[in-house]
């Protein structure tokens, strides 16, 4: 992603945002002044001050929603609209495309795509409102899952929700569907958030949980480890092992996420359509992590 050269943005009311006069782009800015967001405004491409007084080329998905709400700032988003207006009444894959790039290998729009066919196969199988349970599916990483930005990381799920308020309701969604579309989102993560409630939200915290168990599991975890800089194995300490949490000096390998995570996960699914669908993943994710280690330390 081209990285943006920030000067200044005046405003009568407010003093100027400066970014230290480095090159960045929105998925690592540190807003020095909050309120100012709110006189931010995208019209037809640029980034420009209320006023009008000076403006930059930007691209809506530069623009990173999940480090504004992860500081508690979502609401001074009411008058900013980085998104560009959606026809038709249901989100696609070739609309829901322009939201991910291609960085994250374990985060990328083919995850998205494979939850979402998941989770539209579940909710028909379950009887539940396929529309809200695709909607979520297509945005629920929309906005800071990739690993290698933490702090967004950490608050996928509220940006990702956030942003999905503003496609919905742009898209003339009514506000109780996209409430039921959000509550999915802020309820598909695994280690943090609230447990998941409807059965919607239920569906896509499966489905996600599906793609990261089997032979796609396993490549994601390896790809995770990989481009984190982490081994493949090591052996997790019983302090990893009660916490999720490497102790000092110790790494977070691909078989720590199985041994915390992954090999957890099918306890964890609320449907029994999913938990049919896991059942042969489960065993080849098994499989697989039993001879990785054996043969690190040395077996057959």
């Amino acid at each position: 992603m081209a990285g943006i050269w920030w000067q200044k943005f005046i405003s009568a009311a407010y003093r100027s945002i400066r970014l230290a006069g480095e090159a960045c782009d929105f998925r690592s800015v540190q807003f020095h002044e909050f309120p100012a967001l709110c006189h931010l405004v995208l019209a037809s491409g640029w980034c420009c001050v209320a006023d009008g007084s000076e403006r930059v080329p930007i691209d809506h998905a530069d623009i990173h929603v999940g480090l504004w709400a992860g500081r508690g700032v979502g609401r001074s988003l009411a008058t900013f609209s980085p998104f560009p207006v959606i026809g038709g009444e249901m989100v696609t894959l070739e609309q829901a495309r322009s939201w991910y790039t291609d960085e994250d290998p374990t985060h990328d729009f083919a995850h998205v795509r494979r939850v979402t066919a998941l989770a539209e196969r579940i909710a028909k199988a379950e009887g539940a409102d396929v529309e809200v349970v695709i909607a979520a599916a297509l945005l629920h990483d929309a906005q800071g899952a990739d690993p290698a930005h933490t702090e967004a990381r950490a608050n996928h799920h509220e940006g990702s929700a956030a942003f999905a308020g503003f496609v919905l309701e742009r898209d003339g969604w009514p506000s109780e569907r996209i409430k039921m579309v959000q509550e999915c989102i802020r309820t598909h993560r695994f280690r943090t958030g609230d447990a998941p409630q409807t059965l919607e939200a239920k569906i896509l915290f499966d489905a996600d949980k599906l793609d990261a168990i089997g032979a796609i599991g396993v490549a994601r975890a390896m790809a995770f480890a990989a481009r984190s800089g982490q081994p493949f194995f090591e052996e997790p300490t019983e302090a990893f092992l009660r916490t999720g949490k490497p102790g000092e000096n110790e790494s977070h390998s691909a078989y720590h996420e199985y041994a915390f995570k992954l090999s957890k996960l099918t306890e964890r699914l609320h449907t029994e359509t999913a938990r049919q669908l896991a059942g042969r993943r489960q065993e080849l994710m098994i499989e697989y992590f039993m001879q990785l280690r054996d043969e690190m330390q040395g077996g057959a």
